[in-house]
């Protein structure tokens, strides 16, 4: 990165010395020849800024797609110049770094849904409005439909936080629920279920 920028500050500062050699001359025709050189020096180095610049603002804007999509396949492969390496190495370690968090976040997700599917009895996640965000198997044999009806959908709204009541289904069967809540950028409710028979 101190390569990237030590080579930007030579650039500029070659620039300002050719335009301030330019200025000086301009329009005196026995140094036309000179002009015209100047000129095609500024123009190399202003695609020369312009090339980094651009170069530079690409892979940002590969990289952040990659963070947005979750796509943390794409490699910056190491270029020529010196100026990128800094640059590709931090991003591809950045990439690393994220999709090392993605795949043990995923495992610790997978055995969680593992247990959770594994325990004795139901467990229901409501999303905001009573929408069913998670079931487990027992939840679904003790309800029967993933959709909650509109009866137990209204008890399961007016259930007090960390209290437990019974509730009779349709089918006859009793169940006991417990109502728990987890705040966080979205509300959920966590609802333990389980029979009475």
């Amino acid at each position: 990165m101190k390569h990237f920028q030590l080579k930007l500050l030579f650039l500029f500062t070659l620039l300002l010395f050719v335009l301030s050699g330019l200025s000086t001359i301009l329009g005196q025709t026995e140094f036309i020849f000179t002009q015209i050189v100047l000129i095609g020096i500024a123009l190399f180095i202003l695609f020369q800024c312009y090339h980094i610049i651009n170069t530079t603002n690409r892979q940002l804007q590969k990289f952040l797609f990659a963070i947005k999509y979750h796509d943390f396949s794409v490699v910056f492969p190491k270029q020529g110049e010196n100026s990128f390496q800094g640059l590709q190495g931090g991003l591809n370690h950045t990439l690393l770094e994220l999709k090392k968090i993605k795949e043990e976040r995923d495992q610790s997700d997978s055995w969680m849904g593992h247990l959770i599917h594994r325990m004795p009895i139901g467990v229901l996640v409501l999303k905001e409005g009573m929408k069913i965000e998670f079931m487990n198997l027992i939840a679904s044999n003790l309800l029967g439909n993933p959709s909650l009806d509109t009866e137990l959908n209204n008890y399961i709204s007016q259930l007090s936080y960390e209290t437990s009541s019974s509730f009779i289904l349709k089918d006859g069967n009793e169940i006991q629920l417990h109502k728990m809540g987890l705040k966080g950028e979205i509300d959920y409710d966590l609802i333990f279920i389980q029979s009475m028979n």
